[in-house]
């Protein structure tokens, strides 16, 4: 009697921890506003802030405004921590970046910032004739080409691409670190869209930018959907760390717990069988 009691006390209590690490779970894995897509191999981003939603190739890592300290790829991006990475990321408009995934070392990154334009009358690129664009386009590119005493900075490029129904000032820019005399290689997408800007930049320490970083902010380009977001219930950096903390501490408890339970249930059967 007492160990039929036991069994179904261990019972209830692994069924409230699964379904507590299961509850928890759920939100995690949306948190982000990413849905996997397993035939594709991408995950969907999306932005209410800035309305924008994009999809990235599952062969690269992303960091968001949403990550949490447990991320195991923070280490290899320099970054000392979660909060840090959010700060910096808040200061310089930043809502996505992304490195290799099985790169050893990371060789490039893709990063996606915007921001709600203020004080101007273009709120689309796209509605505007070529001659305002090639005009823009001159505005856009005459502050390009500077030197600082940190860095020194060198426009190589420049065009107006059509993508999707959206319309970009594409630049490649090269700039030259003068403390350590390292050369980054930068494309950089820029448009306006609905009142907002965005940009859209790979960048590498590599002697060119090679056609898989390439097709990977391509694809990224084409992917992007510049509609309005409504912001998700779980959709702050607070809660991903709360959720990422309470995770760590109740999965292993559950696991502990349904270990407990099978070791239970198995002498209980011995001594039924005794």
């Amino acid at each position: 009697m007492f160990f039929n009691k036991f069994n179904f006390m261990f019972k209830r209590i692994a069924s409230v921890v699964s379904a507590t690490v299961l509850l928890l779970s759920a939100p995690a894995l949306v948190y982000a506003d990413e849905t996997v897509a397993p035939a594709d191999r991408n995950t969907t981003f999306s932005f209410a802030d800035i309305d924008l939603a994009v999809d990235v190739s599952d062969d690269l890592v992303c960091f968001t405004r949403n990550v949490s300290s447990n991320n195991a790829y923070l280490e290899k991006i320099g970054a000392e921590n979660a909060e840090g990475l959010r700060n910096t990321m808040i200061a310089n408009h930043v809502y996505l970046e992304a490195i290799p995934k099985d790169s050893e070392h990371v060789t490039y990154e893709i990063i996606i910032a915007g921001d709600k334009l203020k004080d101007t009358e273009v709120t689309d690129l796209s509605t505007l004739s070529d001659t305002e664009l090639n005009n823009l386009l001159k505005d856009y590119t005459g502050n390009i080409n500077k030197e600082t005493e940190q860095v020194k900075e060198t426009l190589v490029n420049s065009s107006i691409k059509k993508i999707g129904d959206a319309t970009y000032f594409c630049t490649d820019i090269e700039s030259v670190s003068v403390a350590t005399d390292i050369t980054v290689n930068v494309k950089k997408y820029y448009t306006i869209k609905n009142g907002y800007y965005y940009t859209f930049s790979v960048q590498t320490t590599e002697k060119s930018i090679t056609s898989d970083m390439n097709n990977n902010i391509n694809s990224i380009l084409n992917s992007a959907r510049y509609k309005e977001i409504k912001a998700g219930l779980f959709d702050n950096p607070m809660f991903s760390e709360i959720t990422s903390m309470l995770l760590t501490c109740v999965a292993p408890i559950a696991i502990l717990a349904f270990i407990f339970w099978i070791s239970v249930s198995m002498t209980t059967k011995r001594k039924k069988k005794v």
